[in-house]
């Protein structure tokens, strides 16, 4: 995918939040800038953005 195709975008510096291009905050009071990183290139590939969607993408990297 490219930049400019991404639909999200991780804001903050700490805690973070993971934004759609247009400013909807998806989700925020993320404390690690590599889950919001996780959780925004997952949403970026079309999957969610509900949790039950994007939770086992992070469980698959051991994230969540």
């Amino acid at each position: 995918m490219k930049a400019e195709d991404a639909q999200y975008k991780v804001t903050g510096i700490g805690p973070f939040a993971v934004k759609t291009i247009e400013g909807a905050i998806e989700y925020d009071l993320i404390d690690s800038l590599w889950e919001a990183d996780d959780i925004c290139r997952i949403l970026n590939q079309g999957i969610g953005p509900e949790w039950d969607k994007v939770e086992p993408h992070m469980q698959k990297a051991g994230r969540a």
